[in-house]
C-alpha cells in the first residue's frame, strides 16, 4: 500500500523497497520513501491495513521470552531518556495516550513519572493481558481506526 505524506498529503517518492515475507502474513512490500515537500520519510509502500491489523492482533506479541515478559534494559533506558527530556521541555503532563501501547511497559513508566491519566490502545489480546499482569495496567484491545476517545490527552504517544 502506497502512503502519502501525513502532514502534506502528497504522494511520495519510493527511495527503497523490498518483498517482505512476514509470519502470518502473505509476501508483501515494504519499503520507505519521501515526502517531495518536507522531506519527512515514512514507511511505504507498506502492509495493508487489514493485514497490519490481523499481524498485530495475532501474531506479533511481546512477551520478551527469557526476561519473563519485561522490557530490555535498553527500552528502561530509551523510556527513561524520553521522559526526563519530555519533562524537561514541557514539564510532566497530566494525561497521555498511547497507540501501539504494546506490552504496557511505556505507560507504566509515564505513571511512576507522575502522569495522572495514561490510557493505551493496541490490538494484541496477548499484549493487554501482559500490562494487566505485569504492571496493572487496563488497555483498549482495538485498532485505532476504530478508537473513539472519552478523555482529552496533553500528550500523545504513537509507537
Amino acid at each position: 500500500m502506497k502512503r502519502k505524506c501525513f502532514l502534506c498529503n502528497v504522494n511520495t517518492e519510493t527511495i527503497i523497497s523490498d518483498k517482505w515475507d512476514l509470519p502470518g502474513l502473505d509476501s508483501c512490500e515494504i519499503g520507505f520513501s519521501i515526502c517531495p515537500e518536507c522531506g519527512m520519510i515514512i514507511q511505504s509502500p507498506s502492509v495493508d491495513i487489514a493485514n497490519m491489523n490481523k499481524y498485530y492482533a495475532n501474531v506479533a506479541t511481546y512477551i520478551n521470552p527469557g526476561r519473563k515478559g519485561k522490557p530490555s534494559s535498553n527500552k528502561i533506558k530509551d523510556v527513561n531518556r524520553l521522559i526526563r527530556t519530555l519533562i524537561d521541555v514541557i514539564g510532566t503532563p497530566r494525561s497521555a495516550f498511547q497507540v501501539g501501547c504494546s506490552d504496557g511497559y511505556t505507560l507504566y513508566a509515564f505513571q511512576q513519572a507522575g502522569v495522572c491519566l495514561t490510557e493505551g490502545i493496541d490490538p494484541g489480546l496477548e499484549s493487554h493481558n501482559l500490562a494487566k499482569d505485569l504492571y496493572n495496567i487496563e488497555t483498549i484491545v482495538s485498532t485505532f481506526e476504530d478508537f473513539v476517545p472519552s478523555n482529552k490527552y496533553e500528550l500523545i504517544i504513537l509507537t
